[in-house]
């Protein structure tokens, strides 16, 4: 049963997130939350060692709960690299300087460019004197002979400026951005011959080189073992974190089938490492301090030798932390405060990065876990199997629907979408993968000691995962193995989890007041969704999108969208940037109206040459195929210009009144500065996509 008074680490965690939840959102910098933190501390100082003087503990632990808030929020500030005063970005004269800079982690090849992480050392000047700096970069080396041989601990000096990553304005669009500032990562760089070149090698952790060193070592060994693309790329993925050559529809089936967790190493291997190294030392009985300190010693360093040969990412060591504490916990006969465990791992990783918290593998990672504890159990005893393989079956199959029902929510919130046979995946893949690693294991080792031995068990190591490959292919098959295009907001998401934790008060402790709260919210959360599905259908909306050199204009009404897009534009990079909004308003079929003439069937949308009239919205669109100009004067609410078809606007704007003028990215930048200046100095309101972001105008239908 869970009961929140049994959990102390409780009481430090939620404080200390909440403090880093502030940092997020909020910067007052870091002097007065440290006078803060000082007081508070006092407080809490004062109040414990001062019982007497209260009948209540509700001051200290009222001021410990505002120390770790303030912990957590000075932790996430000064962790921020933004915030750091020696940051290459603070520097004077940036354009004219050349950069220093340290590879910080595995290069990863993509198809024309080698992805380098790393960071700023040092600033030369023109005269060649440096100056020390910190900040992280992304570099985009050129693909070729010299970029491929780049690996973790080089140096090389890079003659062009990084430029701040831009944020993605597009409506309801993954944010790259944003997904970079909490890796600490704020700027990159692309660079192609000429513009970089190697300085030195070997820098870097000792530790990690050796890290890195070894997964290339093995990376070939399983080369060697499995010839074929897919086979390889799910061996590398799956035993040594290698997911570089993973294809785009590999990727896709897995994570279309629930799988995706099989391919990115964490949690789930290191737990397979755990599991596997503690059956194994389990027939060893002793109460032995000495035995049990040994065993536990064993089983950290078959988790830390695994989490650094597979790369030592982020995702992998955050894992094997949560599951050392579960090491140490069963040492010292602590299992049933695995709840404590899991918060305070959770609070030990937060405290070395606490961006790690708005990391989707984190999230993932502890509702999971978290999930198979607290209902995996009850699931189980819901009907009853006899022991045995049906058992086995039955106990997999209650551990993928724990962990899939806390998990369930953030996951759609983010990928939009829900594998509805992810239990029979998991049924196949999970102890496949045990298998998988064990042999896996047992390749590297025989490899070097009998090599005869080793390409026997490559065969069967091969033959296994074309086997399930085979499986994940005929599950994605399967008709209505995946629902698509499911949209959650933030508060909905949110309300999810809520109406989850006051069923799990109820399932806990029988409280009638949690299971009418749970009901309430979850008629809420209903409501929201029709109301939003109600009201995407009644409104009208535009949006000019802010796409790379390219002109997109979508119009919106009851589920319908009718595009406007340059000719050849690449539809593949354009599904990334409208299908975000298309999912959220809900959008079933999609009309491309880019010709001369198009009508709706509602007449709603009315389109003639470069005019068109959507829901009593007057708009003129120049391009370069109609650039007819009005017989007669013309009022329109709205001027969308491409394809550098400003020089127009000067004799248009004498017979047409406007009070609006949208500039697409199909336009180059710097011809627009001089018609921006003639719409001031007329008073006409202007915007300009590739500086402002996407354009979005919404209205409801009179």
């Amino acid at each position: 049963m869970l009961n929140p008074h049994q959990l102390p680490a409780l009481r430090v965690l939620l404080p200390f997130i909440t403090g880093i939840l502030i940092a997020y959102g909020f910067d007052p910098g870091w002097f007065y939350p440290s006078i803060l933190f000082g007081c508070f501390l006092s407080i809490f100082l004062f109040t414990a060692f001062a019982n007497s003087l209260f009948k209540t503990e509700l001051p200290a632990k009222l001021s410990a709960a505002l120390l770790f808030a303030a912990m957590g929020y000075l932790a996430c500030w000064f962790k921020q690299e933004l915030h750091a005063a020696d940051h290459f970005s603070k520097a004077a004269k940036l354009e004219e300087s050349k950069f220093i800079c340290e590879i910080t982690d595995a290069p990863q090849l993509k198809e024309n460019w080698v992805k380098v992480p790393s960071r700023v050392t040092h600033l030369v000047n023109d005269g060649g004197n440096s100056q020390a700096t910190s900040g992280n970069i992304l570099i985009y080396l050129a693909r070729d002979s010299s970029s491929e041989r780049i690996s973790y601990g080089d140096v090389i000096l890079l003659s062009k400026a990084p430029q701040a990553v831009r944020k993605n304005t597009n409506p309801d669009a993954f944010d790259y951005s944003r997904y970079l500032h909490f890796q600490n990562i704020h700027f990159q760089s692309f660079a192609r011959n000429g513009d970089w070149k190697l300085l030195g090698s070997g820098k870097g952790n000792p530790i990690l080189a050796f890290s890195y060193q070894s997964q290339k070592r093995l990376v070939r060994i399983l080369r060697k073992h499995l010839p074929t693309q897919d086979e390889f790329a799910v061996g590398s993925a799956l035993l040594l974190g290698y997911r570089d050559e993973i294809s785009d529809e590999l990727r896709d089936a897995y994570a279309q089938t629930g799988a995706m967790h099989v391919l990115a190493v964490s949690g789930l291997h290191v737990g397979i490492i755990f599991v596997l190294l503690t059956f194994l030392f389990h027939k060893i009985e002793s109460r032995s301090r000495v035995v049990v300190l040994l065993k536990t010693g064993a089983v950290l360093t078959g988790i830390w030798g695994f989490a650094l040969v597979t790369g030592a990412s982020p995702s992998v060591m955050r894992a094997a932390t949560m599951f050392s504490l579960l090491a140490m916990g069963q040492a010292l006969q602590r299992s049933g405060a695995i709840y404590n465990t899991l918060m305070v791992s959770a609070f030990i990783l937060l405290l070395i990065n606490p961006l790690w918290l708005a990391s989707v593998g984190f999230q993932l990672s502890y509702l999971a876990v978290f999930g198979i504890v607290y209902f995996q159990r009850r699931f189980e005893r819901m009907i009853w199997v006899p022991k045995g393989f049906l058992r086995k079956i039955w106990t997999l199959v209650t551990v993928s629907l724990a962990a899939q029902l806390t998990t369930g929510p953030i996951s759609i919130f983010y990928f939009r979408q829900f594998p509805v046979f992810f239990w029979l995946s998991s049924l196949f893949l999970v102890p496949a993968a045990a298998l998988l690693m064990s042999g896996g294991l047992l390749l590297m080792m025989l490899e070097w000691c009998a090599p005869g031995i080793a390409f026997y068990i490559g065969k069967t190591l091969w033959a296994a995962i074309w086997l399930c490959n085979q499986l994940v292919y005929a599950i994605q098959s399967v008709p209505g193995a995946l629902v698509e295009d499911l949209f959650l907001t933030g508060s909905q998401t949110i309300l999810l989890y809520m109406i989850l934790l006051t069923a799990m008060v109820f399932i806990s402790h029988k409280h009638k007041r949690s299971l009418i709260v749970s009901s309430a919210m979850g008629l809420a959360f209903f409501a929201t969704t029709s109301f939003r599905s109600i009201s995407n259908s009644e409104k009208l909306e535009v949006v000019v999108f802010d796409q790379y050199k390219s002109t997109v204009i979508e119009f919106y009404h009851n589920k319908q969208c009718f595009r406007i897009a340059s000719e050849g534009i690449d539809y593949k990079s354009l599904g990334f940037v409208v299908k975000g909004h298309h999912q959220r308003l809900g959008i079933h079929e999609t009309f491309d109206i880019s010709g001369t003439a198009a009508a709706s069937k509602d007449s709603i949308l009315l389109k003639k040459g470069n005019r068109i009239l959507f829901g009593g919205l007057r708009i003129l669109h120049l391009n370069e195929k109609s650039r007819a100009r009005p017989s007669a004067p013309l009022e329109v609410d709205l001027i969308i210009v491409s394809d550098n078809q400003g020089y127009l606007l000067k004799k248009l704007l004498q017979s047409i009144t406007c009070k609006m003028v949208v500039f697409d990215t199909s336009n180059k930048v710097y011809r627009i500065g001089k018609y921006t200046q003639l719409l001031d100095n007329l008073g006409i309101k202007h915007h300009v996509v590739a500086n402002l972001g996407a354009f979005q105008k919404a209205w409801e239908l009179e």
